[in-house]
């Protein structure tokens, strides 16, 4: 290989203090067909100032100088060598080698003749030696970089993560399960026998990781639940005993880990604290069934039920107006289980999917339609909630409520029709209708005119808005028109341009007409619009296509002609000039035999020839490609290649000629100057640093001749060129059958097709080494072989690719763990490009992470909002700041993502890469979507609202009472109602004989007491209580309220907790109590009246009252 063909010269400092082994070191390298670039120096100092200045690739020293030794010169940094050496001695030493050796030095040589002429291949071995150093060195500091970073990754994912390999050892334990168990890693990283499940439960035993590497039905029965999807395996349970015995709900998935080769090597865990998520959900549960209480008080129906693992649903409560909407009394729906039974059966498919297959946690809403009692189709908005049950952790339960929609969707239907009916019509014809109110300035456009304008629904219809969309150059014109059109009131049509907001350019058609009021002014107009642009375009193109046709047979470079049968031009393009010194008109009239020089003109009348018989024969295929040497207005001659075919007439003969010349003039001179280089070329083919040897075939073709080889192949082959030449190849080279190379020549010697035969190992009992040869075949029917010696290389691959795997192994453990992991995990190079991410991540931003991707260009597409709701700048990205050096911790932000289309919460954490010198090498950022988090927060708050909205209207208070302790816990709006506060009664819990003694009067305690006790000692679970007594408010007032109220028992059965209601019904009271004392007093009056009062029902003729007087009046 010639180091000066694509490639720096390398440098190479000789330092020797004898001249005359300067000179043979310079002659060496000057003979050497290669090229470097030699500097010499003398001393120690002049070679040190050479390295400071200008650094050499390569040093050549004399072992003993007069300041000191060859070996001082060695550049250093850090204690390692920086430069290759190789150190020559006068004298050869075993013990001077080993020491010379050991110093760093890359090599050792011993001064005489045939080394310095062998300086030019010691240097290049030196050099590539020294090469697979550094690349082998690159490729350990990787291999360490990649472990290092696998650590850091895990170390900074905020879920705690446990690892372990097939024999149960562990050997990943990171920051967060440190924090979660207490457990430092290094206690327990290498420890087996299930230990690390001493941290969570107290004693060995298999968990969830352990299901990867075996199947144990005891195992599952631990958890609430198990759900394998694609080898992973996802589970939740409550671990009393973890954080101190404070106990807390774990949330974990396992998946197993393979190697490069795709063999399972371990399993690893991802273990989540979600004990804040299950409070939410318990209080959102308990927060319902309060509000379970009073929604019997809606003018729609709700209804609760419970829903089993096979999917069966029992309603176990429906309220509000069932009946009025179905037809159904609530004991005839109880009694069905399901209110499927009534839905219309083409929507059951709706009624599976949103109510009976909702999942856990989530929740719907649809429409959809029922089949009344009496037969009655009726629509119903639904919503639907799914929770586990509070009472029965392996049952969900299902709250939800619908509305008869019936009469809106009638109405709804009709006008959508009719709206559809129109707007089918008008996107069709791209033609949209418009009214203008004139006298009231309202302008109404129908939705196809906003699709042709390109603009918003909600663009607010000024004469300045929609004039602003006109063409600049049609506006004064349009402005004319309307002006006119308002002046006359005439029908008017007519044609502009508009600029749509996306910058594309529309021809629109109008037609405007107007109604007048009585008194002749302008009242309303009416008027249509329809977008002609296609028509538009097309009639253009027809006139640009006529433009660019001429210009092009004007413009061209090649020259378009047309001839008649004789060949007389008829038609040449201008660019016939610039090519032959001819114009257009002096061409015209004249023969092409005419301008052709004699070879050419004999060769055109030939072909002319035989067109004319093939035309004779049939043949209407006359196209033909062709090359004429013709002569130029100025004497010279210059080649054209012709492309032509033959004009037909109408009576389908011979009309002509017509084709387009191309001027190949250059081409031609091209042709002629690379036959004279390949003369040239010859004697450097000759002598090329690769190998090169001439075969000639043996007649029979069984054997090959070795006729010639150049110099390089009697260094690769260590022979004379006179000892092989002559000889058959297989007996020159014993080994090029088994080599391969031999039928490789039988090949191209039979086919002529050149092949490359790939690098292989040749060896005899002389010689081996790898090779790589391409063969080709010569005119004179000889074969060439060219091939270089590649032993050297090939090793160093050898090394460097071993070291690659072992890199590839640990990015395969590292993208293994990282695809595990459920939130999203990116990493960025200081290139500021995202480099790697796992699954999540793609699904999230449908990406597919063929190529990189800039941060800046990924961050600056999506919709990202701070928590206030502000816009969060570019350079304000979490991966950004982490490649700048900071460490983001748990960052909320507001992202809208591909996957979803909506904003999402999202919990972001970043930090930067360092490899071993703790330089910033990228950066890692791990992404939580805490959206149903935040949802289920803010459910809590709308349920809250709600209920208090509901028992204000109700007037209506909750309260809770521990039957253990006897303690009532009560809230601001029970005391509201008591007329107090809970700073002036003490807090908001009171025993039971202090409520009774302060709020409630004597003679009404006992009836209190009495339900209380009663409560306490039921059996049935679904004990329900309602008492009515009055009260005393702290300003003196005597109020009347009816309490209810359930109770919460154990699993023994008793009753541990009461939790109700008390409403306020003392205005109901004091209007019963008004209504009694009227209609008492309306009896005395009627029985004590003289004259005949009774009371009869219709129609059935029946007497309710009789006063005393009709009865003795009538006997």
């Amino acid at each position: 290989m010639d180091p000066s063909v694509g490639q720096k010269a390398p440098h190479i400092l000789i330092l020797d203090d004898d001249t005359a082994h300067q000179e043979l070191c310079l002659r060496a390298f000057r003979d050497d067909p290669a090229r470097y670039r030699v500097t010499l120096a003398a001393s120690l100092r002049e070679a040190r100032e050479i390295v400071k200045n200008d650094p050499p690739d390569l040093i050549i020293a004399d072992w003993i100088l007069p300041e000191g030794k060859g070996l001082d010169i060695l550049p250093r940094t850090d204690g390692k060598v920086t430069t290759p050496l190789i150190v020559m001695t006068s004298f050869g030493d075993e013990h001077l080698a080993v020491e010379i050796m050991k110093s760093g030095a890359i090599d050792y040589v011993v001064k005489s003749a045939t080394v310095f002429r062998e300086l030019p291949h010691i240097a290049r071995r030196a050099l590539r030696d020294w090469e697979n150093i550094r690349d082998r060195k690159r490729a350990e500091a990787k291999a360490q970089d990649a472990q290092k970073r696998l650590v850091d990754v895990l170390n900074f994912l905020p879920d705690a993560v446990l690892a372990i390999d097939n024999t149960g050892t562990v050997i990943g334990w990171n920051h967060a399960i440190e924090r979660m168990t207490g457990v430092p890693a290094a206690e327990m990283l290498g420890k087996s026998d299930h230990e690390y499940s001493l941290p969570f439960y107290g004693v060995r035993r298999p968990i969830l990781i352990d299901l990867v590497l075996m199947d144990d039905a005891e195992v599952e029965k631990q958890y609430d639940y198990i759900r394998r999807e694609n080898g992973r395996i996802t589970s939740e349970t409550f671990i009393p005993s973890i954080f101190g015995g404070k106990g807390a709900y774990l949330w974990g998935t396992a998946s197993p880990l393979f190697d490069a080769a795709g063999d399972r090597i371990g399993a690893i865990e991802v273990i989540r604290d979600i004990t804040e998520r299950k409070r939410t959900e318990l209080a959102l549960q308990k927060s319902e069934g309060r509000f379970r209480h009073i929604s019997g008080l809606t003018s729609d129906f709700a209804y609760s039920c419970t829903r089993l693992a096979d999917k069966t649903l029992s309603i176990d409560w429906i309220t509000g107006a069932c009946q009025k909407i179905t037809g159904y009394p609530e004991e005839e729906i109880l009694e069905m289980g399901c209110w499927r039974g009534i839905v219309a059966e083409e929507d059951l498919p709706v009624f599976d999917e949103k109510i009976v297959g909702l999942p856990q946690g989530s929740s719907s809403q649809c429409e959809l339609r029922i089949r009344t009692k009496d037969g009655e189709i009726k629509w119903l908005r639904c919503f639907a909630k799914c929770t586990r049950d509070t009472d029965d952790q392996t049952t969900l339960r299902l709250f939800g409520g619908c509305k008869d929609i019936t009469r809106q969707k009638n109405a709804d239907e009709a006008l959508l029709e009719s709206e559809r009916n129109l707007l089918r019509a008008q996107e069709i014809g791209h033609i949209g209708n418009w009214n203008w109110d004139i006298a009231g300035n309202r302008l109404v456009w129908s939705d196809e005119i906003y699709r042709i304008f390109g603009v918003s629904f909600d663009l607010t219809l000024t004469y300045d808005a929609i004039t602003s969309l006109i063409h600049p150059d049609d506006r004064e014109r349009v402005n004319l028109t309307v002006k006119d059109f308002l002046a006359d009131g005439n029908t008017v049509e007519s044609g502009f341009r508009i600029i749509r907001p996306d910058g594309k350019e529309r021809w629109l058609y109008q037609k405007m007409e107007m109604v007048k009021d009585p008194s002749g002014s302008p009242k309303r107009a009416f008027g249509i619009i329809q977008d002609i642009t296609d028509r538009k375009t097309a009639e253009q193109a027809l006139v640009e296509s006529e433009k660019k046709y001429r210009f092009l047979v004007d413009n061209v470079r090649d020259v378009v002609w047309q001839t008649g049968p004789d060949l007389t031009f008829t038609y040449v393009s201008p660019s016939v000039e610039s090519r032959t010194g001819f114009s257009p008109s002096e061409l015209t009239g004249t023969s092409l035999l005419h301008l052709l020089t004699e070879s050419s003109a004999v060769a055109v009348r030939e072909r002319l020839r035989e067109r004319m018989e093939d035309f004779s024969r049939g043949s209407r295929d006359l196209a033909t490609v062709f090359e004429i040497e013709l002569t130029r207005k100025d004497g010279g001659t210059c080649w054209f290649e012709v492309s032509s075919n033959a004009v037909f007439g109408p009576d389908q003969s011979i009309a002509g000629f017509q084709g387009i010349s191309r001027d190949i003039t250059e081409r031609k001179q091209v042709e002629r100057a690379l036959m004279e280089s390949e003369a040239r070329f010859r004697d450097l083919f000759n002598n090329m640093g690769a190998g090169v040897a001439v075969y000639e075939p043996t007649p029979s073709g069984d054997d090959f001749i070795i006729r010639n080889v150049n110099r390089a192949v009697e260094t690769i082959e260590k022979v004379k060129k006179e000892e092989i030449v002559g000889k058959s190849v297989r007996d020159a080279f014993p080994g090029v059958v088994a080599f391969g190379l031999f039928d490789v020549f039988l090949r191209v010697s039979r086919t002529g097709i050149p092949e490359s035969h790939p690098v292989s190992m040749y060896k005899d009992d002389r010689i081996s080494g790898w090779r790589e040869n391409y063969v080709y075949k010569l005119p004179s029917g000889e074969i060439v072989s060219l091939y270089e010696d590649v032993t050297e290389k090939k090793q160093a691959e050898e090394d460097r690719e071993r070291l690659l795997v072992a890199v590839e192994e640990e990015r395969e453990k590292l993208s293994s763990l990282v695809s595990s992991i459920t939130d999203e995990v990116w990493f960025a190079d200081m290139e500021h490009r995202f480099t790697l991410a796992n699954p999540r991540a793609l699904e999230v931003f449908g990406l597919d992470l063929t190529e990189t991707i800039p941060v800046e260009e990924l961050a600056g597409s999506l919709t990202v909002l701070r928590p206030d709701g502000t816009p969060r700048p570019v350079e304000e990205a979490p991966p950004l700041r982490a490649l700048a050096g900071e460490v983001v911790r748990n960052l909320e932000e507001m992202v809208k993502t591909p996957l979803h289309g909506e904003l999402r919460y999202r919990l972001v954490s970043a930090a930067p890469v360092r490899n071993l010198s703790e330089t910033i090498i990228g950066s890692v950022s791990v992404v939580r979507d805490i959206t149903e988090m935040k949802r289920a927060e803010e459910a809590l708050k709308v349920s809250k609202a709600q209920l208090n909205e509901a028992m204000d209207l109700a007037r209506l208070v909750n309260w809770e009472f521990d039957a253990l302790t006897g303690i009532f816990t009560f809230n601001d709006r029970f005391y509201i109602l008591y007329g107090t506060t809970a700073e002036r009664e003490g807090g908001y819990q009171m025993s039971a004989e202090e409520y009774a003694r302060r709020f409630v009067p004597p003679e009404d305690q006992g009836l209190v007491a009495d339900s209380v006790r009663e409560a306490l000692e039921a059996t049935d679970p679904t004990f329900i209580s309602q008492v009515e007594h009055r009260i005393v408010r702290r300003d003196g007032e005597i109020r009347t309220i009816v309490v209810r109220f359930g109770i919460i028992q154990d699993e023994n059965g008793r009753t541990v907790r009461t939790h109700g209601a008390n409403q306020d019904i003392t205005d109901r009271k004091r209007m019963e109590q008004a209504l009694f004392e009227s209609e008492a007093k309306l009896r005395r009056i009627n029985d004590n009246a003289p004259d005949m009062i009774f009371r009869m029902s219709l129609p059935e003729g029946v007497y309710e009252y009789v006063s005393p007087a009709s009865v003795a009046l009538t006997g």
